[in-house]
């Protein structure tokens, strides 16, 4: 079994982490991938009058391996949703959206 140390972690912002997502062909592998929905610890109020946010984790199917955590936020209205690529796996490398400073 892998130790956490063996990994190599890599925060790239939005922009580049959709460049690697892209270089890796990771749509085509999550395509195939089973999805795990987890649980949302979004308010009632937040799903009535803003948004729906689902988080998915995505395994290989034949092996059970780790390959993305992607998040999907649906406006209400009509606005155009959301995917956010929050972490994804190739080989040994993990990649995590750095997100942006709060501001002050």
């Amino acid at each position: 079994m892998l130790d956490p140390l063996d990994f190599r972690y890599h925060q790239l912002p939005e922009s580049e982490m959709l460049r690697v997502f892209s270089e890796h062909k990771m749509e085509e592998k999550v395509s195939r991938c089973r999805a795990v929905p987890l649980p949302s610890g979004q308010s009632l109020m937040h799903r009535v009058f803003c948004c729906t946010i689902q988080t998915i984790e995505y395994f290989e199917p034949e092996t059970d391996e780790y390959v993305a955590t992607l998040v999907h936020q649906t406006y209400i209205g009509g606005k155009t949703p959301i995917r956010i690529i929050e972490k994804f796996q190739v080989g040994l490398d993990v990649y995590l959206q750095l997100l942006p400073p709060v501001p002050k």
